[in-house]
Formats: structure tokens, C-alpha cells, sequence
């Protein structure tokens, strides 16, 4: 469920921040694209950190 709300939220933030640029350059949206970059960052964060678990509960 964690994933599924950072994903939409991710996603979100890039649309918002591709249709704000295309109005208001990419100046002004640049944040949206760096929220959007944090979701993919948290994400690969989380999918390490499960794949930890798994191999330590299979030792």
C-alpha cells in the first residue's frame, strides 16, 4: 500500500511538473520534478531494504 500511494504521488508530481513548465517554465516547476525524483528514490530505497529481509530470513 506504502508503494502504490508513492508511486501516484510520484507520478503526480511529474505530470503537475511537465504541464506547469509547458505555462511557467521549468524554473518554476523545477520542485515538482525534484518530488518526483524523491519518490523514485524512496522506492528504490524500500525495494532494497525488502530484499534485505528476504535474504536474511532465508539464512
Amino acid at each position: 500500500m506504502k508503494k502504490a500511494v508513492i508511486i501516484a504521488f510520484g507520478t503526480a508530481a511529474f505530470v503537475i511538473g511537465v504541464h506547469q513548465s509547458f505555462y511557467y517554465g521549468i524554473g518554476a516547476s523545477y520542485w515538482l520534478f525534484m518530488l518526483s525524483g524523491i519518490c523514485v528514490l524512496l522506492l528504490q530505497y524500500i525495494n532494497k531494504k525488502n530484499e534485505e529481509k528476504g535474504k536474511n530470513k532465508n539464512k
